[in-house]
């Protein structure tokens, strides 16, 4: 199972920055209006909001940047997820969105990848909840990381993918045995 080695950089700087806007420093969460998208500047790129619809229950995509948008199958700004197959309720994302709102705080989720890029093995994702009266959050603010391992290739067959993946998992091991004894 994949795991979250360390924030990406649009990663960090979102959750500072939305740390300085309210967040957890103040009763108060942020709203969609806190956060200036100059000042976030090139990170806006790795944004996903939504926005919690109600009567019935869905997400609807409201802003996806341009770097989300390149990675992805395709832009699905104004979609609600339950129109999205594999994407609506009880799904991973679905959940994840979910469990956001409701606990008011950061989360850190990890997700499969699905998408054109080969080379992408999964996502890590952090959730910044957003809320226009500062209590009750109805958006959640995404940042998206698209994890590349080295070893997958678009060239390679199967089988290279997975002795590759078996290498990286053995070097992989061996370095943290080896950083444990010293």
């Amino acid at each position: 199972m994949p795991s979250i080695e360390k924030l990406s950089n649009a990663q960090e700087f979102l959750l500072k920055y939305w740390l300085k806007c309210g967040g957890l420093t103040s009763p108060k969460l942020p709203s969609r209006s806190d956060i200036d998208p100059p000042k976030v500047g090139r990170h806006m790129g790795w944004v996903v909001i939504f926005e919690k619809q109600e009567n019935p229950i869905d997400f609807k995509y409201r802003l996806i940047g341009t770097e989300v948008t390149s990675l992805i199958s395709m832009d699905y700004t104004g979609k609600s997820l339950s129109t999205i197959p594999g994407k609506g309720e009880g799904s991973r994302i679905w959940k994840f969105l979910t469990k956001t709102l409701e606990e008011q705080k950061p989360l850190l989720e990890v997700l499969p990848y699905v998408g054109p890029q080969e080379q992408v093995s999964h996502t890590t994702l952090l959730s910044l909840p957003l809320a226009s009266d500062g209590i009750h959050p109805q958006m959640v603010l995404l940042t998206v990381d698209f994890v590349k391992w080295s070893f997958l290739d678009s060239n390679n067959t199967l089988d290279e993918k997975v002795v590759a993946l078996r290498m990286f998992l053995e070097n992989t091991a061996k370095a943290e045995q080896e950083n444990s004894h010293t």
